[in-house]
């Protein structure tokens, strides 16, 4: 896995044990602990995001090498700035096709309802909604969503090619 990626997932653990401690903390204020849930779901969903755009852009440079195709795919990517299961599989397929069909395959309904979760609730926190998920469902929701992104990074890593002495 890229080290960004790895970053950024470090970066939530550590959140998610602050969380974990606010919640066991009896004095903490419950629409504090309420609004930490919601930065929490927030930084979930942009790990998947980012994570899932910087796969596509690093296999795009070491296939590629042109600065013009990476940059291009590069403004694609940011056209989808709600990734819900759908949209990933169709942007998957938009690659290669068989990269779509794998991650159906890998992916159980959890997985799906992880990412398609993470999409609603992220929109409604941005629109100001009250959203109601406990932290052990959010929990879950990130390790579905770091299963997704491991499955993503194994489809979409290019195979080195093998060259013979002929």
């Amino acid at each position: 896995m890229y080290s960004e990626i790895v970053e950024r997932q470090n970066a939530l653990d550590r959140l998610f044990v602050l969380a974990n401690q606010l919640q066991l903390d009896g004095n903490t204020d419950l629409r504090i602990r309420s609004a930490f849930e919601s930065y929490l779901c927030i930084r979930t969903y942009a790990f998947v995001e980012t994570s899932i755009r910087t796969i596509l852009l690093r296999y795009v440079r070491q296939v590629a090498g042109d600065d013009a195709v990476e940059n291009f795919v590069a403004s694609q990517l940011k056209r989808h700035p709600n990734l819900s299961y759908s949209v990933l599989i169709n942007l998957l397929g938009r690659f290669d096709p068989e990269w779509a069909t794998m991650i159906k395959e890998s992916t159980n309904a959890m997985m799906r309802v992880a990412l398609d979760g993470l999409v609603n609730l992220r929109n409604n926190i941005a629109h100001g909604d009250d959203v109601d998920i406990s932290l052990k469902d959010l929990q879950s929701y990130f390790e579905s969503s770091q299963s997704i992104v491991r499955l993503v990074f194994e489809t979409c890593e290019p195979v080195a090619e093998v060259t013979t002495g002929i």
